[in-house]
């Protein structure tokens, strides 16, 4: 089931390629691309190997009950949304040189931000499809992964074919569904997010395992 999640989000993609290629120019597809690029590279800094960390911890913590297991998802959790907001400050502060470099100054702030939007939200959902999988949920995995790409999906459509917004109406459907999938998404797993206080302490352990990875 889990590897029908992968091949079933992959083949939206491969499916839509076709469409992509009318309604998008060569630029502007080529302006997608570069830009996914670029936040893929921050999304290898946003998840800093906690995903297996993650993994390793929760089952380490099993004995000591879902008030603790509770405890490091709230921790990871903290800990991205933190990087997350300081990644986009970041790179709404060299916007400009990014834009210059990779873009010959063609692009406005909007762009970059509506990107790593984006990637922040899919960081979030992906969280919650992980707690899934580690409570032994696969269809909810499933779930999540594929009604992520079917809403991306329309909203694309929604947004460049309808509105006619273009490589902005990409990312802001994208941006969207993940956001949107996160909320749901969470809120079947609130039970698992205790926000009462700062789990720094941690963040240590987390990074001992993680950062090597």
């Amino acid at each position: 089931i889990y590897g029908l999640s992968s091949l079933s989000t992959g083949g939206i993609t491969l499916l839509l390629l076709p469409f992509y290629s009318r309604i998008f120019s060569p630029s502007e597809y080529g302006t997608i691309e570069m830009l996914t690029i670029i936040t893929n590279f921050f999304n290898a800094i946003l998840v800093m190997g906690m995903d297996s960390a993650q993994s390793m911890y929760f089952y380490k913590f099993k004995k000591e009950g879902i008030s603790k297991q509770s405890e490091l998802v709230s921790s990871i959790f903290q800990w991205r949304i933190i990087l997350g907001i300081f990644s986009i400050l970041i790179t709404a502060i060299i916007s400009n040189q990014l834009n210059n470099i990779f873009f010959g100054g063609e692009l406005g702030l909007i762009y970059f931000a509506l990107a790593l939007a984006n990637s922040f939200f899919i960081q979030i959902m992906t969280h919650s499809a992980e707690i899934m999988r580690l409570t032994y949920k696969p269809l909810e995995y499933l779930k999540i992964n594929l009604s992520n790409s079917l809403l991306a999906a329309i909203l694309i459509f929604i947004f460049v074919v309808v509105l006619k917004k273009s490589v902005i109406g990409y990312f802001m459907g994208l941006s969207f569904a993940s956001l949107i999938i996160s909320i749901i998404s969470w809120g079947k797993l609130r039970f698992f997010i205790n926000f009462k206080k700062l789990y720094w302490d941690l963040w240590p352990s987390i990074f001992k395992f993680s950062l090597p990875l």
